[in-house]
């Protein structure tokens, strides 16, 4: 109602399209959930999910590997745990000051109150029909305001940080796939292993042990090499069209506050937007910054493979890693629906085109 009766206030009408935007997308974004819910069941069990099934953990030839990595597993648990609850009191914080920015920047600018309830600050411009400038219609709108900047924040809340909880868990399995390629390296040196085809120092017996050993060490490397790419596809085709969709919402905000930052008069409502736009915009960038976490971790995991031992292994051992060397050298990225890469190079551009 106010785009439509709202002429003369520019202001008010941009910020009511802005929010009408924001409310379709969120519409769609829940609707879309309600009907496909095993998108989110995919989700919640790759964040939950064990790090290993037992029988993946019995093919441990040494238990002390496995030790390592259930440390390293259950220390990022915690870290996500606690990961979590912080981002939620910092959302929560976002919400109250989301609520209270209007009634800020009326404190701001020195104004008396008013004595028209219909020129109170919402968190939301409206409309008032004439006949209803009472109080008890504004504590009405302010109630149905917060309850649904409340809905809107939770809705939100839940997409961005589902994802960033999802792409520590692929982290996870990083570090897991890089500390199984680090134990042939120790365990299998070139120097020590036994290749009964050239070395026949040895017995056939210790031969065949070795290469059993291998094999079985060789095997939980393929299974968690494939978990991984199973999850970060996963994670990748659920982030996308939430992170989209709150990449736009959160730039349109910002164009907004950036108009009202430069129509404003009063130094101290100036600063007030400006300061609400730099926080606001840091809440996206966490998805930037863990899509950037996963791009880091290419390099990392093609140097873990050129350093595994080759030379005197099998032919099967050199068969299955070059098939894992080639699927390492197609980059692992949070790509939307292919458009852009979350990074931090991607978070300056879009920045920059404001």
């Amino acid at each position: 109602m106010v785009i439509i009766f709202e002429e003369n206030n520019v202001e008010k009408r941009y910020r009511a399209i802005d929010f009408f935007f924001i409310i379709v997308c969120m519409f769609i974004c829940t609707v879309d959930r309600s009907f496909r819910p095993e998108k989110v069941m995919r989700m919640i069990d790759l964040i939950e999910g064990d790090l290993m099934n037992e029988c993946m953990r019995s093919g441990f030839v040494n238990e002390k590997k496995w030790v390592k990595i259930f440390k390293n597993y259950t220390q990022k648990k915690e870290y996500m745990d606690s990961f979590f609850k912080h981002m939620y009191f910092v959302s929560m914080c976002v919400y109250v000051a989301i609520i209270g920015r209007n009634l800020l920047n009326e404190f701001l600018e020195g104004k008396a109150p008013e004595e028209s309830f219909k020129e109170w600050p919402t968190p939301i411009v409206y409309w008032c029909p004439s006949g209803y400038d009472n109080l008890a219609f504004f504590l009405l709108v302010e109630t149905i305001q917060c309850t649904l900047l409340y809905v809107m924040l939770i809705e939100g809340f839940c997409q961005i940080f589902t994802t960033c909880l999802a792409t520590e868990r692929v982290l996870t399995d990083f570090s897991t796939t890089y500390m199984l390629l680090e134990s042939i390296n120790y365990d299998y040196p070139e120097s020590e292993i036994v290749d009964y085809y050239s070395k026949r120092a040895h017995s056939i017996q210790d031969s065949s042990r070795f290469e059993k050993n291998l094999k079985t060490d060789l095997d939980v490397i393929v299974k968690c090499h494939q978990n991984l790419n199973s999850n970060f596809k996963t994670c990748a085709d659920y982030a996308a069209y939430g992170t989209v969709v709150l990449t736009c919402i959160i730039y349109s905000d910002t164009v907004i506050s950036i108009y009202t930052v430069m129509k404003a008069n009063n130094f101290k409502v100036m600063l007030n937007f400006a300061v609400a736009c730099i926080f606001i915009n840091l809440i996206i960038l966490f998805s930037y910054h863990h899509g950037q976490k996963i791009v880091n971790q290419n390099d990392y995991l093609r140097r873990h493979l050129t350093e595994v031992p080759w030379v005197d292994k099998p032919t099967w051992f050199k068969s299955s890693l070059c098939i894992m060397m080639r699927r390492a050298n197609i980059d692992t990225e949070l790509k939307p629906y292919g458009v852009y890469v979350l990074n931090h190079e991607s978070f300056k551009d879009v920045g920059l085109r404001q």
